[in-house]
Parts: C-alpha cells; sequence; structure tokens
C-alpha cells in the first residue's frame, strides 16, 4: 500500500484542531497542569519532527494541492501550539 503525504498526517497525528491540542492546557491542577504541558509539547515536538522527515522520503510527498495544504495548515497549527505550550510553560513555571 502506497501512502501519500495526507495519509502519513492522519497515521501520525491523531488530532488535527487547535481546539483540540489546546484542550489538554485547560487542566485545573497546577503542578499537574506543569507536567502535562511539558509532557505534551515534548510529544507534539517529536510528531513534528517524525512527519518532517516521512516528508524528506519521496514516497510521502504530497501528490495533489489539496494534500500540500492540508499538510502545510497541520504544520501551521502544530507549531502555534507549540508556541502557545511554551509561553504556557513559561508564564506557570515559578
Amino acid at each position: 500500500v502506497l501512502y501519500n503525504a495526507a495519509h502519513v498526517i492522519f497515521i501520525i497525528q491523531s488530532r488535527n484542531s487547535l481546539s483540540d491540542m489546546l484542550d489538554c492546557t485547560m487542566l485545573e491542577i497546577p503542578h499537574m497542569n506543569l507536567f502535562v504541558k511539558v509532557f505534551t509539547l515534548n510529544w507534539h515536538m517529536q510528531r513534528v519532527d517524525k512527519i518532517n522527515r516521512l516528508l524528506k522520503d519521496p514516497i510521502f510527498a504530497p501528490i495533489t494541492k489539496k494534500d500540500e495544504e492540508m499538510l502545510q495548515e497541520t504544520t501551521r497549527v502544530m507549531h502555534l501550539w507549540i508556541k502557545l505550550s511554551k509561553i504556557c510553560i513559561t508564564l506557570i513555571t515559578p
């Protein structure tokens, strides 16, 4: 079975909306909140790295314009999430 970039994104990533990704930052327990944010931030950064590595392989290159747009949007959302997580962690770290 051949996968294009669109398939790779959905295989690697379980969520595709910024609001879903930000739900994990809404925990009310402050100490747990920091741990969860750091863990989740690291996890998402690893996913971005994995996607970037896979996309260097010509097999996973975007086939259609829609695939390419979806990749760009997904990457943009993940980078925004990472940036917001870093800000949140900075603000709650004593």
